[in-house]
């Protein structure tokens, strides 16, 4: 089993359910009534390395990512939950660099529906990073096979810090789940994977005109970003992929949504794992990563792809 090197922004995503049926008699607003405890979860890059800790049970999984010292309550949570990661996958590593703050997103859930009534967010947009410190930590892990750049533009990462990632592991297979701040930079990665969304404004357009002809501007993208392929997710429709042999459609079951949360980085997990691990086809391995996604999506809060989840998938292709 080849090592996996998670670098991104880290969250961590709280669940606090309640009755919504209430209107407020101040505002046409919902009377949120707590009933439930908190529940807390890793998010963005941490999400996806504690997915990829749990398909792996020999390979050292690392993850380099923003901190900083939390309320206590909060930092409590997180160490539980690395340690939590850490009996997933003895051989986790967690290498912090640490910035003024985490994001922690709270969501409040409707018990009677399960649905969002409403994210608060926590979060700072311009943290101060030690590049020498980051470059440090990417140096602790054991010859990667594989590096994961989870995005999600909230400080860990900027041009600098990917031209460092890029240059350190210029020989190692490097997938990237981007936003659109640094877009641009991520031209020597093995495999870029935005949404559609993500697309059109970096392309400075409407999404409609992405899911109207998602494989044209996929070849687009490869025509812009000097990366070997390009896959951009559609949601419920699938992704659409190019590469230098390939450029298709890949159309994924429709299922019952419940939550969204964490999709993303269940797709990008099950394509790096895949990647490194799998001899079938890049559409194939789009198409397994495409079904467990499904799967996440049938769950409420941040799911955690199990090996018999790729297991169903391969079986999905037929």
């Amino acid at each position: 089993m080849k090592n996996i090197l998670v670098v991104g922004d880290s969250m961590i995503d709280v669940y606090t359910s309640g009755d919504a049926t209430k209107l407020s008699p101040e505002a046409p607003v919902p009377d949120f009534c707590k009933s439930g405890v908190s529940i807390r979860k890793l998010g963005g890059a941490a999400n996806t390395t504690t997915i990829l800790a749990n398909l792996n049970t020999d390979a050292e999984v690392g993850l380099v990512t923003g901190m900083r010292l939390m309320e206590e309550s909060e930092q409590e949570s997180f160490e539980v939950i690395m340690r939590s990661c850490k009996e997933l996958n003895k051989q986790f590593k967690f290498y912090p660099v640490h910035i003024p703050v985490t994001t922690i997103k709270e969501r409040l859930i409707d018990e009677a529906s399960h649905q969002q009534v409403l994210r608060i967010s926590i979060e700072c947009s311009s943290p101060k990073i030690d590049n020498k410190l980051f470059e440090t930590q990417l140096s602790k892990i054991s010859n990667p096979g594989l590096i994961l750049i989870s995005d999600y533009d909230k400080g860990i990462l900027n041009g600098r810090r990917i031209d460092i990632i890029t240059g350190m592991f210029y020989d190692v297979p490097i997938i990237v789940d981007p936003k659109v701040k640094n877009f641009w930079q991520y031209g020597g990665a093995t495999v870029i994977t935005p949404n559609h969304k993500e697309v059109a404004d970096a392309l400075g357009i409407h999404p409609k005109y992405i899911l109207q002809e998602p494989v044209r501007y996929a070849e687009q993208l490869m025509g812009m970003l000097p990366v070997s392929t390009v896959v951009i997710t559609l949601g419920k429709i699938g992704a659409a992929v190019s590469s230098e042999n390939v450029s298709e459609l890949v159309r994924t079951q429709e299922k019952q949504v419940f939550d969204v949360t964490g999709s993303g980085d269940i797709f990008c997990a099950i394509l790096s794992w895949l990647w490194i691990n799998s001899d079938r086809s890049l559409i194939e391995k789009v198409q397994i990563a495409n079904y467990v996604a499904g799967v996440g999506v049938t769950y409420l809060g941040n799911y955690i792809a199990v090996p018999e989840d790729i297991k169903k998938g391969e079986e999905n292709l037929g």
